[in-house]
């Protein structure tokens, strides 16, 4: 996993590239809101050598689709087929067909974009009568897009989580400056990828777009690629507050203690409040309890009783940070509980 701030683009090219590949096109980020001008469209494309000839349905695409921060899922989907005959041996001949379907989510919280979940499939098929002998070097491809632009009132934390299996493509957030002089940040996916990134985000206006895209070649005596040939790729982004937790606390000793929901960046401090489990009194159940953040001890907690609160200090505000607690109970043989829980950074 990876954590990162927003970093200057040094050249244009990337994100050139894949705006041309990109079926639709960039929404101004002059102005925004929580999703403004969110749009997904898929497609199917052919290609194949000048020497022949195309015939059948050809490229399609579907029609651009809006989308909202309702958590509505908005489905697009194409299918299409094409043949490519030789000019002069009309027993080259290479038949291909392609089907694609995308899905995307979106969601808001106070004000702000939560959540953006893309699920795509897609199913290519291509026969070259000739084989590896054949000259018209046809292929089929999908493509998904999904654009956006938003506003952060505040900064945030955004985790993209991305899996693929026979997709590649690219997750590319910019800010509202443009690709050339502006913050960016790409995050790129191959054929087979799991893989999850988190990049800090200032408050302002943004563009979010997250492209997918399969492709099988006609066969040549060096490679050969086998049909039909699937696609998936799962794209999902959450949009937290810094220092937030980054998941549920793990562990048995959460059932005496509870890691604060996220940590206090103004001060650097993290609470964990005890639950009705620890006791009280001469109810009392746990004896000791070891705080620890990314592994070093921090602080030793004797006899702590319920609704009481812990305060951890001094955390740095530019690492996440990975908090356990380890318990020394009074019922003897009763182990050792550890419960631990990892945040976000504040910057």
């Amino acid at each position: 996993m990876k954590t990162s701030s927003v970093g200057r683009l040094r050249g244009a090219g990337l994100v050139t590239a894949l705006t041309a590949a990109c079926l639709l096109a960039v929404p101004s980020p002059s102005h925004a809101g929580v999703l403004d001008t969110p749009q997904t469209q898929t497609g199917i494309g052919f290609n194949g050598s000048g020497s022949c000839t195309q015939t059948g349905a050809g490229n399609t695409s579907s029609p651009v689709t809006p989308f909202a921060a309702d958590g509505v899922p908005v489905t697009t989907t194409s299918s299409s087929s094409a043949t490519y005959t030789h000019n002069v041996d009309n027993t080259d001949v290479t038949t291909m067909t392609g089907t694609v379907s995308n899905t995307v989510t979106a969601t808001q919280a106070g004000g702000a974009l939560r959540t953006l979940d893309v699920h795509s499939t897609s199913l290519l098929t291509l026969a070259a009568a000739k084989g590896t002998a054949q000259a018209c070097n046809a292929s089929v491809s999908s493509q998904l897009a999904n654009v956006a632009v938003f506003d952060l009132p505040s900064p945030k934390y955004v985790t993209a989580r991305i899996t693929s299996n026979g997709s590649f493509g690219a997750v590319v957030i910019q800010s509202s400056l443009g690709p050339i002089g502006g913050i960016f940040q790409t995050v790129n996916f191959f054929l087979h990828s799991d893989l999850t990134q988190r990049v800090y985000l200032p408050a302002g206006t943004w563009m979010v777009q997250l492209q997918a895209q399969s492709v099988i070649q006609a066969p040549t005596p060096s490679l050969t690629m086998a049909s039909p040939r699937p696609g998936e790729a799962d794209l999902y982004l959450t949009f937290d507050e810094p220092g937030a937790a980054a998941g549920a606390a793990k562990g048995d000793a959460g059932a005496y203690v509870d890691l604060a929901a996220g940590r206090t960046c103004g001060d650097g401090s993290l609470s964990a409040t005890w639950k009705r489990k620890a006791g009280k009194g001469d109810k009392r159940t746990v004896k000791k309890a070891v705080f620890r953040v990314d592994g070093a001890k921090v602080k030793t907690v004797k006899k702590p009783t319920k609704k009481q609160v812990t305060t951890l200090i001094g955390l740095d505000p530019e690492e996440m940070a990975v908090v356990s607690v380890t318990l020394k109970l009074v019922k003897k043989g009763a182990g050792k509980p550890t419960v631990e829980r990892s945040y976000l950074a504040c910057t």
